[in-house]
């Protein structure tokens, strides 16, 4: 945005939480809470602000949709906070009103991930995966956490079969490549990325990638820092074209 953008944005906003805050003063209502908590969560000063209205909206409903809105958006403040056991119980509210939604599942998971609870967070991936096995992400995950724990095996098992389901995806092509590259096979991982590269020429961690194993195949170095994260993935331990929002990759 341009500074004027910007500054024009920031007005609104507040013009906004004005008008919410005058609503919710003239009626205590769950969706005013809902909607004011939205607006604070863009803030991450103001994280405290959002979860206590939508405790207040959670306390003032009893509509299962909403309720399940309600936890997910404080699961979401959890794990910006890094309040992991606290975020689990959240994702896990979420699962218990919706058993088959299955990024509530996989956000259990990554929560286990981050509480170093790994078989927790194995059992909890493949779940989402069983329910929605066309998105990319649950793979890329629990392959991202084997590798991270030297399962790189058990990495190349997942994407395989994820390959397998979702034949057209560059991104789990570059993945697995990052595995096979693992066991020092670099013509295979070389095919991925040229497999992958065909598939996308825009996807960002192909050029990435390959990079990185002209290094390894110079140095002769594993793929993956064994340090815990990932070449390019930040400190919530995410990989390029991994993403925690609620939209999740699907084919590619």
């Amino acid at each position: 945005m341009t500074p004027k953008k910007d500054e024009a944005f920031e007005r609104y906003k507040k013009l906004a939480e004005a008008s919410i805050r005058e609503s919710l003063a003239l009626d205590n209502d769950y969706l005013g809470h809902m909607l004011l908590a939205e607006l604070l969560k863009e803030d991450p000063e103001r994280l405290d602000e959002a979860e206590d209205h939508l405790n207040q909206a959670k306390a003032l409903t009893t509509n299962e949709d909403m309720l399940l809105t309600i936890e997910n958006s404080l699961g979401e403040i959890a794990m910006e906070q890094a309040q992991y056991h606290k975020a689990l119980r959240h994702f896990q509210d979420v699962a218990a009103i919706d058993p088959t939604n299955a990024e509530a599942w996989y956000n259990i998971a990554e929560a286990y991930n981050l509480l170093e609870q790994v078989e927790k967070a194995e059992n909890n991936y493949a779940h989402a995966i069983a329910l929605e096995p066309e998105i990319i992400d649950y793979y890329t995950a629990l392959s991202r956490m084997h590798m991270e724990h030297g399962q790189v095996s058990k990495a190349r098992v997942v994407l395989e079969e994820g390959l397998g389901i979702n034949p057209d995806s560059a991104q789990l092509r570059a993945f697995l490549a990052l595995a096979v590259s693992e066991s020092g096979d670099y013509r295979k991982a070389e095919e991925l990325l040229d497999e992958a590269e065909l598939l996308d020429p825009q996807l960002d961690m192909v050029e990435m990638y390959r990079l990185l194993l002209n290094v390894n195949k110079t140095r002769q170095l594993p793929a993956v820092n064994k340090t815990r994260q990932l070449p390019g993935a930040s400190k919530t331990k995410q990989l390029p074209g991994l993403t925690n929002s609620k939209k999740r990759a699907r084919k590619k």
